[in-house]
């Protein structure tokens, strides 16, 4: 199951992963799993999905959102929808919000992408503090940016591995 998979590589990052399809009585054991929420998808509606990433975005105090979602395949009809709510709310929430749509049949490596994001964060991250005024200003983007996926789990698998070998699974991207 591709679920258990990315469960695995997502527990290795420390990474929170929410499942709104399916369920594998493997990813309920949370002492191997405690990263993984299961949510049913009868009673996850978009609406909860999205208020719930909005709550834990603003815990975290996270000021800027990449989102990054499937615009074909199996998981598009959840996808899009989950997007644009979520670019909305954050965007209501005064969050800085980019959102990019991706068609995982025409894209299995998330290098561009990524890169992308890297550049966009930089910047964002240098024009806030130019010249960085003391150390706590001067600490790794992941305080200040996250990134949320939206889309099938090979998608996000591939994003993941992409990330590995960007070497984006140190300190200053995964916290």
């Amino acid at each position: 199951m591709e679920g258990v998979q990315l469960s695995r590589i997502s527990r290795e990052f420390g990474l929170p992963i929410i499942w709104t399809t399916g369920s594998a009585a493997e990813l309920e054991n949370k002492a191997v799993y405690p990263n993984v929420i299961l949510a049913s998808p009868l009673v996850l509606t978009t609406t909860l999905f999205v208020t719930t990433t909005l709550s834990l975005i603003q815990y975290y105090g996270w000021e800027t959102v990449y989102i990054v979602h499937d615009t074909a395949g199996p998981a598009y009809a959840a996808a899009v929808p989950v997007a644009r709510g979520l670019q909305a709310a954050l965007s209501q929430s005064g969050a800085t919000v980019y959102r990019r749509g991706v068609d995982p049949s025409v894209l299995s490596d998330y290098t561009a992408v990524l890169t992308d994001i890297q550049k966009q964060a930089r910047s964002e991250y240098l024009d806030s503090f130019s010249p960085p005024r003391n150390h706590a200003q001067s600490q790794c983007l992941t305080d200040f940016a996250v990134v949320c996926l939206a889309g099938h789990a090979s998608s996000v698998r591939s994003f993941m591995v992409s990330a590995a070998k960007m070497g984006m699974t140190d300190g200053e991207y995964v916290r």
